[in-house]
């Protein structure tokens, strides 16, 4: 349940993001104005509990989803 600020790096932490439809938390490049800015927002925002939900069922489909692959592998 705490929220997350997203320094991009590489590609999956935006489709995490992404997924998770938290994309306005994704800092795209160093700017440490815009950093600050998105922190603020994290402080007065949080995370609704809808979201979190969503979070830990696209977790959990993902889960069981790569249970199913391997399952079929072995």
């Amino acid at each position: 349940g705490v929220p997350s600020l997203g320094l991009m790096w590489d590609e999956k932490v935006a489709s995490f993001f992404k997924t998770t439809q938290r994309e306005e938390y994704l800092i795209r490049n160093g700017d440490p104005d815009l950093v600050i800015e998105k922190l603020k927002m994290l402080e007065q925002n949080g995370l609704t509990e809808t979201t979190r939900k969503n979070i830990l069922s696209e977790a959990e489909k993902g889960a069981q989803d790569l249970c199913t692959v391997l399952a079929q592998k072995a």
